[in-house]
């Protein structure tokens, strides 16, 4: 449990941005990734109309040398999948956390109760409710501690679930020398 006071763990929780650029993320992973999607459906489509007009080595050659970029595209789109996921998921940490967390307004409560019956109370008549709002103190100290220790262990875990991109494949003209470097205007003087 962490050795922060109940009200500093709501604050932390209530205070803050909130969940919203989060979600508004995770929205623009999802759109990308729909994006990689379609123009992996597109490129998959027009490699499979190339078999239909043409055939031979070199048409096997274009599309050997198009299958990593294929499975690229295939591996990114996962992989922003998982992330959008992950991102939801510490959105709804956040949020749990948010809503069993004590709130500041409860625990200023506790103070200011304790607060008026001390001042109110010059021959220990109100000891034992002050001890009731005490233990009613540490309560909240172990509850909000734990809900802390609980939202920490899930982002934790979530943000350990967000690994880097799958680089590209090297260019697709590299594989399979069909197509040759453009001469500049220099080369192509000099040659004549």
């Amino acid at each position: 449990m962490p050795n922060l006071p109940p009200e500093a763990i709501a604050n932390y929780l209530r205070r803050g941005p909130g969940p919203t650029s989060m979600g508004r993320a995770a929205c623009q992973w999802r759109v990308l990734r729909a994006e990689i999607m379609d123009l992996e459906s597109r490129f998959n489509h027009m490699l499979l109309s190339l078999t239909t007009q043409w055939l031979g080595p070199i048409a096997t050659q274009v599309i050997e040398a198009a299958k990593p970029f294929l499975r690229w595209l295939n591996d990114l789109s996962a992989k922003l999948f998982e992330t959008k996921e992950q991102i939801f998921r510490i959105i709804c940490a956040y949020l749990n956390a948010y809503h069993a967390v004590v709130s500041t307004a409860r625990i200023a409560a506790n103070h200011t109760r304790r607060a008026q019956l001390l001042v109110n109370d010059p021959l220990g008549q109100n000891a034992a409710e002050i001890a009731q709002l005490d233990e009613q103190y540490l309560r909240f100290w172990t509850h909000n501690g734990r809900v802390w220790e609980r939202y920490r262990s899930e982002l934790s875990d979530a943000l350990s679930q967000i690994t880097p991109f799958p680089p590209p494949p090297p260019p697709i003209a590299n594989h399979t020398g069909l197509i040759q470097p453009v001469r500049t205007d220099s080369s192509a003087s000099s040659s004549s």
